[in-house]
């Protein structure tokens, strides 16, 4: 089965395919996730409610492009010591400066706050469109507190500021193992896949039983 996932970004792609293997053990050998890199009008502001809409709009329009099922997803960092900032800005804000840059500067705001007032999370919502009239969205949250300096080279993104909770080191020091695992994207698109996951089993007997 063929599905896209609406996104530009190699490192996302790389990921969702992981978090497929991890969820669906070898019916993830049936599925072939595609990047479908389109330019899709996001809604920017810190709600949260903006992951949501923005990761419906990129499945929406993927699958009016492609007709197949398609996924899409909006994810960002949260801190509510900073009212939320940047939230639904996460992948938008400062975007003239490289993410070396971003994580350097957020590290030296976050290093003005208390450690209690360190406190952040990793929000991510992931939605499907199967077709015209069923689509579905699930979210997954990685809480954790803030580095006052970015440490590791192993992730992208705000990794390297992020360290989860029950751990010492910043993702971008764990790794992509440990990432792909415990993330705010793999807890959202291990549901996805867990809805898919009938539809992708009876394609594979469909295929099998016409001997493709």
């Amino acid at each position: 089965m063929r599905i896209y996932l609406v996104t530009g970004n190699r490192h996302k792609l790389e990921e969702v395919k992981e978090i497929a293997k991890i969820t669906l053990g070898k019916l993830a050998e049936k599925l072939e996730i595609e990047a479908l890199n389109l330019e899709v009008e996001e809604k920017p502001g810190h709600s949260i409610e903006v992951f949501f809409l923005n990761s419906y709009l990129k499945a929406k329009a993927g699958f009016e492009k492609t007709g197949s099922i398609t996924l899409g997803d909006d994810s960002g960092l949260v801190i509510p010591a900073l009212e939320n900032f940047p939230g639904g800005l996460s992948s938008r804000i400062l975007k003239e400066l490289s993410w070396e840059k971003r994580n350097e500067a957020i590290s030296a705001m976050v290093a003005k706050l208390p450690q209690h007032l360190r406190k952040a999370f990793f929000h991510c919502s992931a939605t499907v469109f199967i077709s015209k009239s069923e689509f579905a969205t699930f979210s997954g949250r990685l809480y954790g507190i803030l580095s006052p300096q970015p440490k590791g080279d192993k992730g992208f993104g705000y990794d390297p500021i992020f360290i989860p909770e029950g751990y010492e080191e910043t993702l971008a020091q764990l790794g992509p193992e440990v990432k792909n695992a415990i993330s705010h994207r793999s807890r959202a698109f291990q549901s996805l896949f867990e809805y898919l996951k009938p539809l992708i089993e009876c394609e594979s007997r469909e295929i099998s039983q016409r001997g493709d």
